[in-house]
């Protein structure tokens, strides 16, 4: 996992120069606050979701992908997204089409989000949306970098 500031993008470790580029063109050249919600193709397998939704109370159920890595960009609002190394137990058995699946982490790691990008790897359980201080309407990108 990664987390920084779009200004600090560019030193992320995980990603290519090719991915940082495309994430911040996608950011700097489209008016996101106003950017309907919906799925915007990048380039071929890369594309991003744009959507909203309201913070709630941690649920436990984390994610995680094997396909693609997960760039997380909270437009508006501030949020908690959890993380894990691995699953303690996994509640739903992978799903291709769609590329996820969902388990429980024990011990979770922490980081309040109000603005930066979020970075999570394949195989890295991941929950986002969890309230960071009150019940707040997040709108979120999500790149999904294949």
């Amino acid at each position: 996992m990664w987390i920084g500031s779009i200004e600090k993008f560019n030193e992320c470790p995980l990603l290519t120069e090719e991915v940082k580029n495309l994430v911040v063109a996608f950011i700097k050249n489209n008016d996101m606050q106003n950017l309907p919600n919906g799925r915007y193709e990048l380039n071929g397998e890369n594309y991003v979701n744009v959507f909203e939704y309201e913070t709630k109370e941690n649920d436990s159920v984390f994610e995680l992908h094997k396909q693609y890595i997960d760039v997380h960009y909270a437009i508006t609002g501030e949020e908690t997204i959890l993380w894990g190394e691995s699953y303690t137990q996994e509640t739903k058995p992978y799903q291709a089409d769609g590329d996820y699946s969902l388990g429980q982490v024990s011990n979770p790691k922490e980081v309040k989000v109000n603005g930066e990008l979020c970075v999570f790897l394949p195989n890295e359980p991941h929950k986002a949306g969890v309230i960071y201080n009150g019940a707040v309407k997040v709108k979120k990108a999500v790149f999904k970098v294949k």
